[in-house]
């Protein structure tokens, strides 16, 4: 008997990609009926599952198929769909000897719909030589895929963490919706006021403080309660250049904080207002920006700022600023910016609220119809250039096929490459068009 009251998790896909063999692999026992042929499995089953101390309730469906050759199928189909609605997880298992096949691709369009937490496994890579093939299955704006071997075990531990981490992050309120929770990351250079940023964001949110069991790395992290969403603050020690790293004790702060900004949804990236921007600080910023999360950059000492510029107006002060770091960080120009101050408390009831919001953009899907709309506009207003006098190449379409963060892709046709400086220009008007402040695009082309 399975626990109702249990978080469930639901393994999906198509035909014969190896869910049944997962599944009695992840409940260490067998369950559901596993053969060669496509479709064996016709009901849901279900079992508890435990890892980690964490209980949940492991649900094994049948084949998805897009047309269904008769009402037994037909019927499987709808017993799919109940289980997704209920499944606070979903696993879509695809097989990684055959690549990613267009079903799949339409079920990954459908999944990218809905507000639950997707997990993207390939199975049957039973050895390394499978690992170069990982990349292919990105097409599906899913996000990165965990390699697994229902057979042999291999990788089942990982997909058993993800989904625990999921679960964490998908607790019920008191009516049964499920609350995100976003994960906030502080970082900065040492000494640049992280740690009384965090304490004045306590002291506004009025929170009650408490310690997050599993944390093993040298960060705090601090839950915060919200309206609709839940937070987990973390704190991490300042990240320090190479060069800078004394001890053991900096070394592993440092590999700690450089972790931390793998795991969380937004970075709150604190400089000191009163200090020119530093290689570190630089340093810092890259590494932001190529992690692809949602970003929210806090000039603190603000009230030092506004104490040597007296005869200036602070909307003034502010304009210069604002101007000076989009020079000197031209590849965050997409990231929102707040000046603040923890000893004045400048701006400081404001940063959960920006971090809201950027969460909420990197959830944000266009509908297919705006796209078409808009790339005909802006493909009107500067089409692709063309070199050596060739024939320019041609975009076709533009499509949604993830987000968290948002992922688009290009299909283009013509010899000619679509070059960078022309995908920047789409990126461009893109967040002129439908927003995404705070948080990075992916654009990729297919050609």
């Amino acid at each position: 008997m399975t626990d109702i009251s249990q978080p469930s998790v639901v393994l999906i896909g198509r035909p014969n990609t190896g869910k049944s063999t997962l599944f009695n692999a992840l409940v260490e026992r067998k369950k559901a009926i596993t053969s060669e042929v496509a479709g064996t499995t016709r009901n849901v089953v279900s079992a508890s599952c435990s890892w980690q101390s964490k209980e949940f309730t492991l649900i094994d469906t049948g084949g998805l198929q897009t047309k269904s050759v008769d009402k037994i199928e037909e019927d499987v189909q709808k017993q799919v769909e109940v289980a997704m609605k209920q499944a606070d997880v979903i696993v879509l298992l695809a097989d990684i000897r055959t690549g990613p096949t267009a079903l799949e691709i339409d079920i990954a369009k459908m999944l990218q719909k809905s507000d639950k937490p997707i997990i993207l496994a390939i199975n049957k890579a039973d050895s390394d030589r499978w690992n170069e093939t990982q990349s292919d299955f990105m097409k599906l704006g899913l996000g990165e895929p965990l390699l697994v071997s229902a057979i042999k075990g291999r990788g089942t531990g990982d997909l058993l963490d993800a989904i625990c981490e999921h679960l964490a992050a998908t607790e019920k309120d008191e009516n049964g919706s499920i609350r995100p929770q976003v994960k906030i990351g502080v970082f900065g250079k040492p000494n640049v006021g992280k740690s009384s940023i965090v304490n004045a964001i306590l002291e506004e949110e009025k929170v009650i403080v408490s310690d997050i069991p599993g944390t093993t790395r040298d960060a705090t992290d601090i839950a915060i309660k919200g309206k609709r969403h839940d937070f987990v603050l973390v704190d991490t020690a300042g990240l320090r250049r190479r060069t800078k790293i004394k001890d053991k004790i900096d070394r592993y702060s440092n590999i700690a904080s450089h972790k931390t900004i793998k795991e969380i949804d937004i970075a709150l990236f604190v400089i000191d207002a009163n200090e020119e921007l530093s290689k570190q600080d630089m340093q810092i910023a890259s590494e932001i920006a190529e992690s692809k999360k949602g970003l929210v950059i806090l000039i603190n000492k603000w009230d030092l700022i506004l104490e040597e510029g007296k005869d200036e107006l602070e909307e003034d002060i502010i304009a210069k600023l604002v101007r000076f770091y989009r020079f000197r960080l031209p590849f965050l120009s997409w990231a929102t910016m707040l000046f603040t101050s923890a000893t004045s408390g400048k701006n400081i009831k404001r940063i959960i609220g920006t971090a809201r919001k950027v969460y909420q953009e990197r959830q944000r899907i266009v509908d297919q119809e705006s796209l078409d709309a808009w790339l005909e506009k802006t493909v009107a207003k500067y089409p692709p250039p063309s070199f050596r006098q060739k024939k320019r190449p041609e975009i076709t379409e533009i499509r949604q096929v993830g987000k968290n963060p948002p992922y688009f892709l290009i299909t283009a046709k013509g010899k000619q490459p679509i070059k960078r400086p022309y995908l920047k220009y789409l990126e461009k008007e893109l967040r002129r068009e439908f927003g995404f402040e705070g948080t990075s695009l992916t654009i990729d082309i297919r050609q």
